[in-house]
């Protein structure tokens, strides 16, 4: 087996997989990742390929999630007697479906996958996008469905349901504000830091390539609704929490797991602005948001 070591927010991730599973043409988002965590030497999600399969479905399998999205159909289970989680994943309709055992907490992966598929990359990165997201939460963490754009050398987080014009939304930033750049367009990591927080890039970033190992201090969180005036509406407490909640990835029935989210939630909403923005899809959004962050 070979051994590839990534770092993502400050953290670890460790991959085994057998020498033919060239991971540059399997994790090409990754390559920005390579080399050592800056938070020690232990990997906090470690994935190991298995040749021989895992063991099958138990009718002790609690059925958790399905989830079905341009990157396939995800199905979660809970394992019985606290055995951690199965994740089974197929990338496109007729395809193949890959198997991942996860500990508890998400931090010590076997996966079964099938390489002949030409979606096996896919597969490998959305496992360690669902282990590293759960993971994450309890070390003051939190990966977002947010775009993230960094303008003045701080981050901005857009966040709303799909459709509701995230991308068109920090687009407009990048056309209006001069210097503002993409630092992730779908899967930023949200992390509590000495300083305050901050976002990371990940690599993992929706139909956008954007692929950047990069942390910059957050400024301000944005829930988008679309709406035929501009508006800058303010939130604050237990408005600001659920605003952003809908948009981080937990297992809610996972209790360790979400007192650990709330817990990181509930240090944000008191460090930065949030606010939610009724907008058109036009510049004088990005103007009006602008303006109502750096009020408050």
């Amino acid at each position: 087996m070979q051994s590839y070591m990534f770092s993502v927010a400050g953290c670890g991730i460790r991959l085994l997989l057998p020498p033919y599973a060239a991971v540059e043409t399997l994790l090409p988002s990754f390559r920005d990742f390579r080399g050592a965590p800056s938070e020690g030497d232990e990997a906090l999600v470690a994935l190991s390929a298995v040749e021989e399969g895992l063991p099958p479905m138990t009718e002790g399998d609690i059925l958790l999630d399905v989830a079905e999205n341009d990157m396939g159909v995800t199905r979660l289970f809970r394992l019985p007697h606290g055995g951690g989680y199965r994740i089974l994943l197929r990338c496109s309709p007729q395809g193949p479906e890959h198997t991942m055992l996860a500990d508890s907490r998400f931090r010590r992966l076997r996966a079964h996958i099938l390489w002949d598929d030409p979606y096996a990359g896919a597969a490998l990165s959305s496992m360690l996008r669902i282990a590293f997201s759960q993971a994450i939460l309890l070390h003051d963490g939190i990966s977002l469905h947010a775009a993230a754009v960094v303008w003045q050398h701080r981050a901005f987080l857009f966040m709303g349901k799909s459709g509701t014009g995230k991308s068109t939304h920090a687009r407009q930033w990048l056309q209006t504000f001069a210097g503002a750049t993409l630092l992730n367009d779908d899967n930023p990591i949200l992390r509590l830091s000495a300083d305050g927080p901050v976002v990371w890039g990940s690599p993992w970033s929706g139909k956008t390539a954007c692929y950047h190992n990069a942390v910059v201090p957050l400024a301000g969180i944005v829930r988008l609704q679309q709406a035929p005036d501009n508006r800058f509406v303010p939130l604050a407490d237990v408005e600001a929490l659920t605003a952003i909640l809908p948009g981080c990835s937990v297992i809610p029935s996972d209790g360790v797991l979400s007192r650990a989210l709330y817990a990181t939630l509930s240090a944000v909403v008191t460090a930065v602005p949030v606010g939610r923005l009724l907008c058109r899809p036009d510049a004088d959004a990005a103007q009006v948001c602008a303006s109502g962050l750096s009020g408050l």
